[in-house]
C-alpha cells in the first residue's frame, strides 16, 4: 500500500494484515552541482526500488513518503527528528 488516498483507505480496513513499514530515506545536498546529479540520480533508484517492493508485498506493507535530509545536517538530530 502507498501513501494514497484509496490505499489508505484499504489499510484502514486491513490494517492488522499491515506487518512493515518502508520509509525510503534520502540525502541531498544543494551546494556541490555534480552531488546534486548523483543524488537525484539515487532518489530515482530509490524510489524504484521502494515501488518494487510494495508491488511484490502488496497489502503486507506500508510505503510511506521519502524522509530526505540534508547532507550537512547533524545526524543525531536527524535520527531523532
Amino acid at each position: 500500500m502507498r501513501w494514497l488516498k484509496a490505499d489508505l483507505e484499504k489499510y484502514v480496513e486491513a490494517k492488522e494484515y499491515v506487518d512493515t513499514v518502508v520509509i525510503p530515506i534520502q540525502s541531498f545536498q544543494l551546494a556541490k552541482d555534480g552531488q546534486l546529479v548523483k543524488d537525484t540520480f539515487a532518489g530515482e533508484v530509490l524510489a524504484i526500488y521502494a515501488n518494487e517492493i510494495e508491488k511484490e508485498l502488496s497489502g503486507r506493507i506500508m510505503l510511506m513518503p521519502t524522509y530526505t535530509y540534508n547532507k550537512s545536517s547533524n545526524i543525531e538530530q536527524e535520527i531523532v527528528r
